[in-house]
């Protein structure tokens, strides 16, 4: 369960970081 999250956060920083470039 926890391991999981950590991968869903991981991708969500992930696009917000990606977004961030794209800016």
């Amino acid at each position: 369960g926890a391991s999981k999250s950590f991968d869903i956060e991981c991708t969500i920083l992930r696009q917000i970081r990606h977004r961030n470039l794209v800016k």
